[in-house]
This record gives structure tokens, sequence and C-alpha cells, in this order.
């Protein structure tokens, strides 16, 4: 009688779990369908979305140029997918960066890094 009352619990335990492995199996035969539909949803082109507007400096449109820029980086993520792919295209957009090079750039860099590896000083 005393083997009979822990069968009970033990069949009971199986059919549990026997039912929990037939989901989990169908979960894992529906695997790569969803698979294949979301490499397709990444392959296909992101929509086109134009470059921030120049920015020259001028304080007020600061949060504009920003946000314009962030807008793009969310858009299109494939494309701006590290630090190092956004920071070039934010770069290329600073009209002032010409006039900053006149006020701070070294004219005599190329010269002094040519001596710098000849081993002389300037």
């Amino acid at each position: 009688l005393d083997a009979m009352a822990h069968e009970q619990p033990l069949q009971t335990w199986v059919i549990q779990l026997t039912s929990e492995n037939q989901l989990w199996q169908k979960q894992v035969a529906c695997l790569p369908l969803e698979n294949t539909a979301l490499q397709t949803r990444l392959a296909q082109p992101c929509s086109p979305v134009p470059l921030p507007e120049w920015f020259d400096g001028n304080h007020y449109q600061f949060w504009t140029s920003i946000n314009q820029c962030h807008h793009l980086f969310m858009m299109q993520p494939q494309s701006y997918n590290s630090d190092r792919a956004k920071v070039s295209p934010v770069i290329s957009l600073l009209v002032f960066l010409p006039a900053m090079s006149v006020l701070f750039n070294d004219p005599h860099r190329t010269q002094m890094a040519e001596a710098a590896l000849k081993g002389r000083a300037p």
C-alpha cells in the first residue's frame, strides 16, 4: 500500500514532465522559421534618412543638430553600430572645422614629425 502511495506522485511528475517536454519540442521546432524571418527582416535595406544639416557653431542650432544625429543613428543602427562609425559623419558636418584648424593647427606639424622620425630636433 505504501509503495502505491509513492507511485501516484511519481506518475503525476512523469505526466507533467512529458507534457512540458512536448511543449519545448514544439517551440524548438518553430525556431528555424523564426530565425529565417528575423534574418530576412535584417537583410532589408534601411529606409534612407537624410544626413543632418551642417553645424556652423551657432548655439541656437546646437540641439537641433545633435537630435538630427541621434535620429540618424537610431534609424540606421546597422550603419552606425559603434562610436567610431558615428564620429566620422558628425565631424564631417562641422562647418567651422576649417576655421578651428586655422586657429589651432600647427602649421609645422608635418616638418616636425619628419624631423622627429629622422631623429633630429626641428
